[in-house]
């Protein structure tokens, strides 16, 4: 529910009015979490993806693999969210969760406030840090805050964090490959089991509860980033024709498709790498056919393409007018 600031209501003809007290400005989706997904809602790329270093549920990486023995979403009653990321430790080094924010000259300056769950089922108060950097071309990779010390507890109490980031360069931070960097050390101690959830970045000295945007919302600030053809509940390379591009050959030039151009369900942060995958096998890097199966898209493929769509056509293979074509596809444009 929101509440309207005001100190005077009118009639309409303005010539009666009454004072009110100043009221505070409250609601639920003021965008105040500058994380996107800090709820862990979102995993365009499976809810138990493979264990690799990189992107995992959405705009967030994982790093340290090799000591991670599963990786997976959970509900979690008694939490805002009703999600979390859970981790399980396998190996004693040191693994790291990660989620890097456009834009870092605009917090400049700021005190900011981190508020997240972390729950731990051996119950041994696992010690652990929060390290928040910045990265331009220039400079590369800069601590700005020293590592803040936490525990992973056996309860889900919030836990709360309050810090200023320093005066930044802006001339150093002006591209889009710039970024700052929230990291969560996962922790050392092997056979534990690891829970994050309710992650919030927010101006100010106060924690305030946790953001609930709608899914639709917190979606499209996802897609932003990364998006997929399949269902939202389908990881890439699944056999399935479920939301699958079709197309056909041009009766007038068959060395195109029907379909020239596919519009992105979001305008992406930055052209973004675009890989097919076929319907029939899973395979990347394939279209499927429906007279020859799959076909490698490398060397005959090709996709001109943008932030906001892209366009197909085939400068090897001798598309037929009868035949018809069909992919899926992941449009890539997270920072790395």
């Amino acid at each position: 529910m929101s509440t309207l600031t005001t100190n005077t209501i009118e009639n309409v003809a303005g010539t009666k009015s009454v004072s009110v007290d100043m009221l505070a400005v409250t609601s639920p989706y003021s965008m105040r979490n500058k994380l996107i997904n800090g709820g862990f809602d979102i995993w365009q790329r499976g809810t138990t993806p493979a264990l690799i270093d990189g992107y995992i549920a959405d705009r967030w990486i994982l790093s340290g693999v090799t000591n991670i023995g599963t990786l997976f979403k959970a509900n979690v009653g008694g939490i805002d969210s009703g999600n979390a990321l859970v981790c399980t430790k396998t190996g004693a080094g040191q693994s790291w969760l990660t989620q890097k924010i456009e834009n870092p000259r605009i917090y400049s300056g700021k005190t900011m406030t981190l508020s997240f769950r972390a729950f731990s089922n051996t119950g041994n108060n696992m010690s652990s840090s929060v390290y928040l950097r910045v990265y331009n071309p220039t400079d590369g990779l800069t601590t700005i805050v020293d590592p803040i010390p936490f525990t992973w507890d056996d309860d889900w109490n919030k836990k709360t964090i309050t810090f200023t980031i320093p005066n930044i360069d802006n001339s150093h931070y002006n591209d889009s490959s710039s970024y700052l960097e929230l990291t969560f050390a996962l922790g050392t101690d092997t056979s534990t089991g690891v829970y994050l959830a309710d992650v919030q970045l927010e101006e100010g000295l106060v924690a305030t509860p946790f953001e609930q945007r709608p899914i639709g919302m917190e979606l499209s600030l996802c897609q932003r980033y990364y998006e997929k053809s399949y269902n939202l509940s389908t990881p890439p390379s699944s056999i399935t024709q479920s939301g699958a591009v079709r197309t056909k050959a041009d009766v007038t030039d068959t060395s195109h498709f029907d379909t020239s151009y596919i519009p992105y369900k979001v305008s992406k942060r930055v052209t973004p790498t675009l890989l097919l995958y076929s319907t029939a096998t899973g395979n990347a890097g394939m279209y499927n056919s429906t007279a020859i199966g799959d076909y490698n898209t490398v060397g005959s493929f090709i996709a001109t393409q943008g932030e906001n769509s892209f366009g197909i056509f085939d400068s090897g293979f001798g598309l037929s007018v009868n035949n018809k074509y069909i992919f899926h596809y992941t449009a890539d444009a997270e920072i790395y």
